[in-house]
């Protein structure tokens, strides 16, 4: 209620639609790990722009899978999961370069890294 003149009341109306997002990544990415290279463990930072399924897979040089870090439905966000140097079975995996892969809705992309012990 707003007052006029000799506190008369007013009438007014307002309609006020919009979206705020912010702090939501406008694009989807993978960064560079840090430290690299690593021992004991290594970050890997990673925004998503629309929500969707995620996964970021690390493989040695021959191509076999050595850990999945994420398989799962994430929404639009800055993310950042951390790898330990163990492998699916919770071995230690030995020093060397591995690659990680992350695919998103319409996106991949492929990092290197490696391992010193």
């Amino acid at each position: 209620i707003l007052a006029g003149a000799n506190g008369v009341a007013i009438e007014a109306e307002s309609n006020s639609n919009y979206e705020l997002n912010v702090g939501l990544p406008t694009e989807t990415s993978l960064e560079k790990n840090y430290p690299n290279p690593f021992n004991p463990s290594t970050t890997i930072d990673y925004s998503i722009a629309k929500p969707g399924n995620v996964s970021l897979v690390i493989y040695d040089l021959n191509g076999s899978t050595v850990k999945t870090l994420v398989n799962d439905f994430v929404t639009a966000n800055n993310y950042s999961v951390a790898w330990d140097g163990k492998n699916d079975n919770g071995q230690q995996v030995a020093s060397g370069q591995y690659f990680y892969v992350m695919q998103a809705p319409g996106f991949n992309s492929t990092e290197y890294m490696t391992l010193i012990k």
